[in-house]
């Protein structure tokens, strides 16, 4: 199974079924600290054999310790039955005590499939 994480300013999916990620990104820029912050994450897992997922997880962790619980859900059957998986996720006003280095991590079974860092910074409003 290959797995993977976009944090997106936004994710959503059209009428069609195609998925649109909106800025990619993983430096947030913000103007002071603590602060409140909405972004999307779209999860990606690829090459799935039946079994693989059954219930998923994703966390926001900085220093190694879970900050918050963003996601924990069953996969519903339907979707056991696909090899790609695509789920998009918008997370509303996490706070974010200080600058520095974030994961997101996606777990399945309480096993780790993908990690992503992710860094928040105060922006230079001077220039």
């Amino acid at each position: 199974m290959i797995a993977d994480i976009i944090v997106a300013q936004q994710a959503t999916i059209n009428k069609n079924g195609d998925r649109i990620v909106v800025n990619p990104n993983n430096l947030f820029k913000v103007p002071a600290f603590p602060t409140a912050y909405s972004f999307s994450v779209s999860l990606v897992m690829s090459d799935l054999e039946p079994g693989d997922l059954d219930q998923i997880s994703l966390k926001l962790e900085k220093k190694g310790e879970t900050v918050r619980n963003l996601l924990q859900a069953g996969i519903p059957e339907d979707a056991k039955k696909h090899t790609n998986v695509a789920l998009n996720i918008n997370v509303q006003n996490i706070e974010i005590l200080a600058s520095g280095k974030s994961s997101l991590v996606l777990l399945s079974n309480d096993e780790e499939l993908a990690r992503k860092d992710i860094f928040f910074e105060k922006a230079d409003l001077d220039n």
